[in-house]
């Protein structure tokens, strides 16, 4: 009977493994594609800023504003598409570490929510995990918990505001 369960478990091993990797190779792309794109549209901005003061000036800054917010809006929806696919990721390497008693994807867990207070992972940790929760609280802020700087929407926000900025310098060195 126990050899039936080492192919199984070979398997189940396998497929945790390669979830693990498909994790960190989406979570790569995602920063890779989300710099490429803000370095792009920053460079755009140079150009923009460059160019005469007159109207033509105002409504490619503005047109690029636009295509910036555009932009964005698709990398929020793919960041939110990635970051729905790793939750299942993790879900399927969570039922896996259940049959064979391991943590990794359990811990990650426990301290990867954002709307978690460091009482309510508490609350979900055993002893080994509470003290080193306990270590973060005195070393971190909650908001450093999170592993990817790109999961924080403000982000999102910076190349649409320079490009509103920089309309606007358009516009008051025309008619200012």
């Amino acid at each position: 009977m126990e050899d039936s369960n080492k192919p199984d478990r070979e398997a189940l091993l396998i497929e945790y493994q390669q979830l693990d990797e498909v994790a960190a190779n989406e979570s790569r792309s995602l920063m890779t594609l989300t710099g490429l794109v803000t370095s792009g549209w920053i460079l755009g901005l140079g150009f923009a800023l460059q160019m005469k003061p007159e109207v033509f000036a105002i409504v490619a800054s503005g047109i690029g504003g636009l295509g910036a917010v555009a932009t964005n809006i698709a990398l929020v929806v793919h960041r939110d598409r990635q970051l729905c696919m790793r939750k299942l990721m993790f879900a399927r390497q969570r039922q896996i570490e259940r049959k064979y008693g391991m943590y990794k994807s359990r811990n990650a867990q426990l301290i990867s929510d954002p709307e978690k207070t460091i009482d309510e992972m508490l609350a979900n940790a055993d002893s080994e995990q509470a003290e080193i929760i306990e270590e973060m609280r005195g070393s971190k802020g909650r908001r450093e918990l999170s592993d990817n700087f790109f999961d924080y929407p403000f982000f999102y926000l910076i190349v649409p505001t320079l490009w509103l900025l920089a309309t606007v310098y358009h516009a008051w060195k025309v008619y200012g």
